[in-house]
């Protein structure tokens, strides 16, 4: 990861915070993949009639709390060090005594928003793999619909709402529920904004960490540019107005 934007991420007041959950989120995976290999957790060998076809036996449980512990775990690596605004946001916004349940609160429903959806993109890149379509073929598939939703007016939409920090209540239950409600929509904001891209590791048979951590570096530099007019645009043009 580009060094500038490390140091981007640090002046934040969340950023070092971030940077420790996004290590562990790695050590995680790191440790998931010594039991099952990441490819095949996100590829054909979890097949979806394993996984979705009741009853779930013994071996399609183990997968099945798997894939969920690896999406989330991915979740924590690439997606923490984009946090450091909405973070700061709520720890200035948030009474003093509330701060660790308001930061608690949106991780929650951030996590929740992003693990479901990996799971998801995990079980269709394995649908898609199960039908016989190469690695390569695949991933050169997934390299289009990611260039195509990079292009789209929607893309740019989502990503600039990822930046809007909104009014959270101060005391009681309003707070609580603004906390889960900015969490929320951030996390279906930045699915919006980052689905596309979060699904090329998955189609990664050799390299698989180099590729998600080469999908985080482009995810850490776009975030911190400012938001853009929502028009099409050239895929992967992070610079452009």
């Amino acid at each position: 990861m580009p060094v500038a934007v490390v140091l981007a991420v640090m002046r934040q007041g969340a950023g070092l915070p971030l940077l420790l959950a996004s290590l562990t989120g790695w050590f995680i995976l790191a440790a998931v993949d010594q039991r099952i290999p990441l490819t095949e957790i996100c590829a054909a060998s979890i097949g979806l009639a394993r996984l979705w076809v009741p009853p779930i036996g013994e071996a399609g449980q183990s997968a099945l709390a798997m894939l969920v512990l690896a999406s989330f775990a991915m979740v924590l690596a690439m997606m923490a060090p984009l946090l450091a605004v909405p973070m700061t946001h709520l720890w200035i916004r948030s009474l003093a005594r509330r701060r660790l349940r308001a930061v608690a609160l949106f991780s929650l429903a951030y996590a929740a928003v992003w693990t479901v959806t990996l799971s998801l993109l995990a079980v269709a890149s394995a649908g898609l793999l199960a039908l016989g379509i190469g690695w390569l073929t695949a991933l050169a598939l997934a390299l289009a619909v990611a260039a195509l939703w990079q292009s789209t007016p929607a893309r740019q939409g989502s990503l600039n709402r990822c930046h809007r920090l909104p009014r959270l209540g101060a005391f009681g239950w309003a707070a609580d529920r603004d906390c889960l409600a900015y969490g929320f929509t951030s996390g279906l904001w930045c699915v919006g904004a980052c689905w596309a891209l979060m699904l090329l590791p998955m189609f990664v048979e050799r390299g698989h960490f180099l590729a998600m951590l080469a999908v985080m570096a482009f995810l850490l530099i776009e975030r911190q540019m400012p938001s853009r007019a929502v028009r099409w645009r050239m895929p992967f043009a992070i610079y452009s107005a």
